[in-house]
């Protein structure tokens, strides 16, 4: 399923589906970003892997034939960076506004009890 936010932009695709399994609740979608997004960004794409980011169902707008995000690409780029800190900026001007300096903010898994 594809993956929008803010101004119809494509993100990616949902890659899986976390979910408590205690509560029977959706916790978060792990999503596949493009290639395109990933270029927005200014972002150098992880040569052997897919760039994921895991996304809360609180950052959800909406659910249809596609996910919709209330994010923008630059929250969804801050996300992303965030979560992987080996994707580093291609410019120095992104460097300064987008570094990961910190795991702070990463997604954690937590066993429901």
């Amino acid at each position: 399923m594809q993956v929008v936010g803010g101004g119809g932009r494509v993100f990616g695709r949902v890659d899986e589906i976390e979910i408590d399994a205690g509560a029977w609740k959706v916790e978060s979608l792990v999503v596949r970003v493009t290639s395109d997004a990933i270029s927005a960004l200014g972002i150098n794409k992880p040569f052997w892997t897919h760039a994921q980011v895991v996304i809360p169902v609180s950052a959800v707008q909406a659910v249809s034939d596609v996910v919709v995000l209330r994010l923008t690409i630059d929250e969804f780029g801050q996300r992303l960076l965030t979560a992987r800190e080996h994707i580093e900026p291609t410019s120095p001007a992104t460097a300064d506004a987008t570094s990961p300096t910190s795991s702070r903010g990463a997604p954690t898994k937590t066993p429901s009890s």
